[in-house]
């Protein structure tokens, strides 16, 4: 009887109040500890240790915390400035259309800066969320398309990406575009972009045509760069480009989480749509 009695209070009831902190901590009782300090004897060194890991977790988070509040400051802080620049590009586009007498061109033009406005706001709001594939690829060319002449082509079928995945899948298009519009291959040209999947992985090509000839560059810029870095190792991207001098192709494929994937299989209905214009986004 004294055996379990010494049992039962020094050691038994010890560990279960340890065992108890930790089981609180994970449900979210962060300020859960043991106390156990100058109790208990070596089993309470135990919960002394406990208690140190705790609170070191807890700065830890604390610190977690505050960088991501920074981050977000800095996020918006951007975004403001960029509608400012935006504004001010408005303001000087009306006085010159004006004086020129287009009204209509600067109708064309604003609609196309409001969408290059919303896009950039996809981009900066916080992480991105996720998206279907055929959002995610529309709302990056619109800024590049006009009213009554589409240039892109989409089709595939409707998957869902995650955050991760939908802000890269953003970036890479934005870019794609922004450089086909640079080197004239949006002048008459035409581009068609298509995705299939296959189980976890996901293959988006794009593929130019009836534009302007095209030649590998010497050196990669900063825009290649930024498509090849887009996504995160975690999807084990795999980006190549084709420089055919009847137009760029480019090729991207990536692997989706298990749980993102899962959900995948149980929507993948074809869609095939052009992207919508700068008026309607």
């Amino acid at each position: 009887a004294a055996a379990n009695f010494v049992g039962v209070r020094f050691i038994i009831r010890p560990i279960e109040e340890v065992i108890r902190v930790i089981r609180h901590w994970a449900e979210g009782d962060t300020a859960a500890r043991t106390r156990m300090a100058g109790q208990h004897g070596e089993i309470g060194l135990v919960g002394v240790a406990v208690d140190e890991l705790l609170d070191e977790l807890d700065r830890r988070q604390e610190v977690a915390r505050r960088a991501e509040t920074a981050k977000e400051l800095v996020s918006q802080e951007l975004a403001h400035r960029l509608k400012n620049t935006m504004a001010i590009i408005q303001v000087i586009a009306k006085q010159t259309f004006k004086r020129l007498g287009n009204t209509d061109e600067f109708a064309t033009f604003t609609a196309r800066l409001h969408s290059l406005s919303g896009a950039y706001d996809v981009l900066l709001a916080g992480g991105g969320k996720e998206g279907h594939i055929a959002d995610v690829v529309s709302h990056a060319l619109a800024p590049h398309d006009e009213p009554g002449r589409s240039r892109f082509t989409l089709s595939g079928p409707d998957i869902l990406l995650p955050a991760g995945a939908s802000l890269a899948l953003s970036l890479t298009v934005h870019e794609l575009a922004t450089n086909a519009a640079k080197y004239g291959a949006l002048d008459d040209g035409k581009v068609d972009v298509q995705w299939h999947v296959d189980r976890d992985t996901v293959t988006v090509s794009w593929s130019e045509r009836n534009g302007p000839l095209v030649r590998a560059p010497a050196t990669e810029g900063f825009g290649s760069t930024l498509i090849r870095r887009a996504f995160s190792s975690e999807f084990k991207p795999e980006a190549s480009f084709e420089f055919d001098p009847a137009g760029l192709k480019f090729s991207l494929r990536f692997i989706l989480p298990q749980s993102a994937a899962a959900s995948m299989s149980a929507s993948t209905n074809s869609v095939d749509l052009r992207v919508p214009t700068a008026s309607s986004s």
